[in-house]
């Protein structure tokens, strides 16, 4: 399966913040992975334990379970979480864990929230998703493979790269993302993400 090219319209969409760089051109499956595709991942066993000074991460809920059209509309909501919890914190194993290593957009966004905050730097204001709201949610014929195409909000926020370095100013607004799951080991993980705002 051919995965779609990088591009750098997703950061400049949601500004630093988000920097899930990813792909806009459509996949040689139309955006479903293939069924005899098997991903580089597997779903992780347990959550990764927090140290005492760092909030938990979100954890899977019970909607998101399973290979359904629901399941996979709430794992995406779940995968939009474990981006705002990377971003806040520079916790970024939980999110690694339910990404497909191949994945371009989530690749990018593990990279960036990483070097942020190991470089001492920090994301502030509302940088968070809010208004999810998804307009197609679909399996593909083997139902191994899910496509979610959703709309969400992001407000006006500010990342700083560095320790002591300048805040860059981003104003936020409507994003667009196409998303697609794979199925492994009866659970949903994010197979790759696009920015879809045109």
């Amino acid at each position: 399966m051919t995965r779609p090219r990088t591009t750098n319209r997703l950061a400049r969409s949601l500004g630093a913040a988000a920097l899930i760089a990813a792909a806009v051109s459509a996949s040689a499956c139309n955006g479903s992975p293939d069924a005899t595709q098997t991903p580089s991942t597997t779903v992780p066993s347990s959550t990764p334990t927090p140290t005492p000074s760092t909030p938990a991460p979100p954890v899977l809920p019970a909607k998101a379970k399973g290979l359904t059209v629901e399941s996979a509309d709430a794992f995406t909501r779940f995968y939009l979480e474990l981006l705002d919890y990377a971003k806040a914190t520079g916790g970024t194993s939980a999110v690694r864990a339910w990404s497909d290593k191949g994945c371009i957009g989530c690749g990018q966004a593990i990279r960036d929230y990483d070097k942020v905050h190991k470089a001492g730097g920090a994301y502030s204001g509302d940088y968070t998703y809010t208004g999810y709201h998804a307009s197609v949610v679909r399996l593909n014929k083997t139902k191994t493979g899910a496509e979610v195409k959703f709309t969400a909000q992001v407000g006006r926020h500010s990342v700083t790269e560095t320790r002591g370095g300048a805040p860059r100013s981003y104003p936020g607004g409507p994003v667009r993302y196409r998303m697609t799951l794979v199925g492994r080991n009866g659970q949903w993980i994010a197979y790759e993400l696009e920015d879809v705002n045109g």
